[in-house]
């Protein structure tokens, strides 16, 4: 059960993270095609 917790944990903050930066790049891309 520890070791489940700990990949669904790991996956929580990848998926996280992957989040942020699909918004940072969609806002630079995004700042871009403003421009």
């Amino acid at each position: 059960a520890n070791t489940a917790f700990a990949q669904t944990a790991v996956g929580a903050a990848v998926n996280l993270e992957i989040d942020l930066v699909a918004r940072y790049v969609e806002r630079l891309l995004g700042t871009r095609g403003a421009a």
